[in-house]
């Protein structure tokens, strides 16, 4: 049992950390909420789950190679361990300074459907491949070595941050309101950018091991 809620926990806990600071998905969904439409937002957050869904499918085909490749597993790791921390780094210092958040794509994918649209804004995002390239593929693999309950435990746990957190916004931006109040929303940044260094050294560390 450990050997699976280690790794639902991390997972989750990297995904939220992520999905807290807002980008082009937080405000590809407020767009729905500004149309009053919780279906237009259960589509969109479905949307960027599938998307998810799709590249674990085709890691999962290649499943023998991700857990034979030593050097695959070194390069993913270490890749991983500096993205987490440069993406740790930019989220805390945003929590002062947003213009230095990276840019990320959202605009022109407007006029799709809501499915689509977070299909899109997911998979046009090269920071999203620069995370399935190397926190998502050490995740996904320590997943396969676990079997079907593995990966059920990998895809729940990439699915509910996402639901749980943009239903949350969601509702907030329904409501007219910020789900975290200005000085919330720092300590916030600052928590999570702290996290995601602590967790990409550790992973820096455990990938040379």
């Amino acid at each position: 049992m450990v050997d699976i809620v280690a790794p639902f926990v991390s997972i989750v806990f990297v995904n939220l950390a992520g999905l807290i600071p807002p980008g082009p998905l937080t405000f590809g969904l407020v767009r729905y909420a500004r149309e009053r439409s919780w279906r237009a937002a259960l589509q969109f957050m479905t949307g960027i789950f599938l998307s998810d869904l799709l590249v674990a499918l085709l890691l999962g085909i290649s499943g023998t190679t991700l857990l034979s490749n030593r050097w695959l597993d070194l390069v993913s790791g270490i890749g991983g361990g500096i993205l987490l921390g440069w993406l740790g780094g930019i989220t805390t210092c945003s929590a002062w300074w947003p213009q230095v958040r990276p840019h990320q794509p959202g605009r022109g994918f407007g006029r799709l459907g809501p499915l689509t649209h977070g299909f899109a804004i997911s998979i046009f995002n090269p920071l999203y491949w620069a995370w399935w390239g190397s926190v998502g593929l050490i995740f996904f693999a320590r997943a396969l070595q676990g079997g079907l309950p593995g990966i059920v435990v990998f895809i729940l746990a990439i699915s509910l941050p996402t639901y749980a957190w943009f239903s949350a916004v969601f509702w907030a931006a329904l409501k007219g309101t910020e789900l975290l109040p200005a000085r919330h929303q720092q300590v916030a940044h600052v928590i999570c950018g702290t996290a995601l260094i602590a967790f990409g050294i550790r992973l820096l560390f455990l990938s040379v091991q």
